[in-house]
């Protein structure tokens, strides 16, 4: 065998031993696909391809941000509020994209930064905190859309959906924040600190990890990640109300699951998330193309995260004991040597 294609093949058994909840996210996303092309002939052409990546825009970054405060240990529910505030401030400035883009990026940099201080200072679980501020974001976005904002420039529309062919300059860009944040989960010290107080909060701050960085580092990130989508969810559809963004959060945390973020904290990529959306998709457009009702793709979806997180449940006990078992030893070596563990 060729020595590149062995070292690759024990590269992938490797990382497939290391992330086993990625490898269950792709096994659910193939038998998915197979299933509904066998089933279901419109399924697979490009043009629901299309259709399917295009989901990487809305689901997908939705998903991202709500995955990336799950790995750390906290919920985001603040998401779809933040994405609607962020697409009436867009569609308020749409001399060009890249106006309402950054526009709407300060909006939720700003979201975001605000709710990670608050996490941080006053203690309080994220879910308090990003529940007040997710009805008062609601509020705002009514206030400035007393009715369903329109874009008044249609070329930005059929700009954002040009279509290259099963792929958009939109679903280019969320692919690219996928990336993005996958090599920061990976490859910086901020994913590794976002990561280790999701794992361990207590741990990680014996360690020496200061809280205050991963907390504001992954809500402004979670924050920007929402503002993105409300941009381009708004300029592509030319229109942005509350409502549009009312049932994301439920398919959002679906896909985080079902792509292996932990319930727990501490484990979640960004590759695994991506899969979770993709196989998301895949079940609501093969369903649709059935003709299905909605409830009943609602409760197919419903179905399968019972299933993913009954699996969630019995493979993490071993683990939930291998943290406290850390924790346990950390803190009294701590206590022993009178030190401190390195950073």
């Amino acid at each position: 065998m060729n020595p590149k294609l062995r070292s690759a093949g024990a590269a992938a058994v490797t990382q497939a031993r290391r992330h086993p909840e990625i490898l269950r996210a792709v096994a659910i996303g193939v038998v998915a696909y197979i299933g509904f092309s066998i089933a279901e002939s419109g399924f697979s052409t490009i043009n629901n391809l299309y259709t399917i990546v295009e989901g990487l825009i809305f689901l997908g970054l939705g998903a991202l941000a709500f995955g990336l405060t799950m790995i750390a240990g906290e919920l985001d529910l603040a998401v779809p509020s933040t994405a609607a505030v962020a697409g009436v401030v867009a569609l308020l400035h749409t001399d060009t994209i890249i106006t309402g883009l950054l526009m709407g990026i300060l909006c939720g940099l700003i979201i975001g930064l605000v709710q990670g201080l608050l996490v941080w200072r006053i203690g309080l679980h994220s879910v308090v905190i990003t529940l007040g501020t997710s009805t008062a974001l609601l509020g705002i976005a009514e206030l400035f859309s007393p009715t369903t904002l329109v874009l008044r420039n249609l070329d930005l529309a059929s700009d954002i959906q040009h279509r290259l062919f099963i792929f958009s300059p939109g679903s280019f860009i969320a692919i690219g924040l996928f990336g993005l944040a996958g090599f920061g989960l990976q490859r910086t010290r901020w994913g590794a600190e976002i990561r280790a107080i999701g794992g361990g909060r207590n741990e990680a701050v014996a360690a020496g990890i200061p809280m205050w960085r991963p907390i504001i580092t992954v809500f402004t990130a979670s924050g920007v990640i929402s503002a993105i989508l409300g941009v381009l969810a708004s300029l592509s559809v030319g229109s942005v109300g509350p409502p549009y963004f009312q049932n994301l959060l439920l398919q959002a945390v679906a896909a985080a699951l079902i792509g292996g973020v932990s319930l727990y904290g501490g484990r979640g990529t960004a590759f695994g998330i991506a899969v979770g959306v993709l196989t998301l998709r895949f079940v609501i457009s093969g369903m649709s193309l059935g003709g299905n009702k909605f409830f009943v793709i609602n409760m197919a979806i419903g179905l399968l995260l019972l299933f993913v997180v009954v699996i969630e449940i019995a493979s993490d006990r071993g683990a939930l004991a291998r943290y406290a078992t850390y924790g346990k030893r950390l803190v009294t070596w701590e206590r022993k040597t009178g030190t401190r563990a390195a950073e």
